[in-house]
């Protein structure tokens, strides 16, 4: 079912996409932003390919990925969601924020605000897109450092003890249980000095032209998320579908046939379908956070017909990266009770890590873990840009290189 929850995404973007625009009425010879307002700091010209990796990974932070884990305790209708949410609403929320951007020259949401709804309006959406991309950038320093500290215990800690590195499980069961020092540090030390690291890196993506820091690591950052996303559906789909097997493929709903599928659309865990799926999957369906990176992108777009690809594309992208996850939540456990006791034991990201280990070993599950890390990395620093830009907007100051 998730190959053809894919295939759907696909043939929205094919298909419906290409309605979205037409509605839009692009103008592939009217000059963009990135050459009528080039800067050299958020305004030049990139390719398409390059800046629809960047708005991948700025739009895809954690949402993607907790959420569709946490959503799965809703049973299958969980990727129901993803697929119509993704094609008709996010994947459309994207595309025409990116194009109204474009069209105003690059403007920030509060701006286009200003212009359709009035001063005060854009007053009120300025201190709330400031205050939110605030708090969305310190959020995404929390999840990556607990994962970078999770891992650096893990190989680091296996390196200087007496625990054979192959061992991934047993090193993880002593890491967490504090059995482990790197450098003297325990656990909690360690999270801290990520904390930091991660900070200082917003700091410098935050101040520096866009093709320093951002253009030039993003295809690295792609890389290990392309790497995440392949290694976890192979974990999937070569898990032996037998009983005796610890992990079999979409055991918690029976089978992975069309009629399995179909028939377990009820939720699970008792929880209220309406409106409880739709505000635990955003990121992954839909979400205002997008709004936001849009506009980031859309100072680089080269040409109004590549906006297609680059906004509704991106976020097809961020669907198929949540499937891949809602199909980890739907079946990496024995039963929902026991996913329900992982997330309150240790949050989504405990399933992230331990899933990432079981299918992948301790190497390979360690690259995919840094695949899920630099995604609320990339949209932690680009929060804090698009807040920087939002003030700067505001106050009418002028970006230097």
């Amino acid at each position: 079912m998730v190959f053809f929850c894919v295939a759907m995404l696909l043939l929205g973007y094919f298909g419906y996409s290409r309605v979205i625009e037409k509605i839009f009425v692009v103008n592939p010879n009217r000059v963009t932003p990135a050459y009528t307002m080039n800067d050299g700091v958020d305004y030049m010209p990139m390719s398409k390919t390059k800046i629809w990796l960047i708005q991948l990974l700025n739009i895809a932070g954690t949402g993607p990925i907790f959420g569709p884990i946490m959503g799965a305790l809703y049973g299958p209708v969980a990727m129901l969601w993803i697929v119509i949410g993704c094609i008709f609403a996010g994947a459309v929320h994207d595309y025409f924020c990116g194009m109204l951007s474009v069209r105003n020259g690059g403007a920030s949401m509060p701006n286009l605000a200003g212009k359709y709804l009035g001063r005060p309006v854009k007053a009120f959406i300025n201190i709330l897109a400031v205050v939110l991309l605030l708090l969305v950038g310190v959020v995404f320093v929390a999840s990556p450092a607990q994962l970078m500290g999770t891992i650096t215990m893990d190989v680091f800690g296996a390196a200087s003890g007496s625990i054979s590195i192959s061992n991934a499980e047993e090193i993880h069961q002593v890491a967490e249980a504090g059995g482990i020092t790197v450098w003297g540090m325990d656990k909690a030390t360690v999270i801290s000095v990520w904390t930091g690291i991660i900070f200082i890196y917003y700091i410098l993506a935050t101040l520096l032209p866009v093709d320093k820091i951002i253009g030039r690591i993003y295809p690295f950052f792609g890389a290990l998320l392309l790497f995440m996303s392949v290694g976890m559906v192979y974990g999937l789909v070569s898990a032996d579908l037998s009983s005796a097997d610890p992990i079999s493929f979409y055991r918690s709903v029976d089978g992975m046939s069309f009629e399995k599928f179909f028939q377990n659309f009820e939720t699970r865990a008792d929880l209220p379908l309406w409106p409880l799926l739709f505000l635990t999957i955003s990121c992954g369906a839909l979400s205002g956070f997008h709004a936001t990176q849009s506009p980031l992108m859309a100072r680089c777009t080269e040409n109004e017909k590549e906006a297609r690809f680059i906004f509704y594309g991106a976020m097809i992208g961020e669907g198929v990266i949540a499937l891949v996850w809602c199909a980890v939540g739907l079946s990496f456990y024995d039963s929902l009770p026991d996913l329900l006791a992982a997330i309150k034991a240790g949050s989504p990201s405990k399933v992230v890590y331990d899933s990432s280990i079981h299918f992948l070993g301790l190497v390979g599950g360690i690259f995919a873990v840094l695949g899920v890390v630099v995604l609320p990395i990339t949209s932690g620093d680009t929060a804090f840009r698009a807040a920087r830009l939002v003030i700067a907007e505001f106050f009418h100051l002028e970006q230097k290189p």
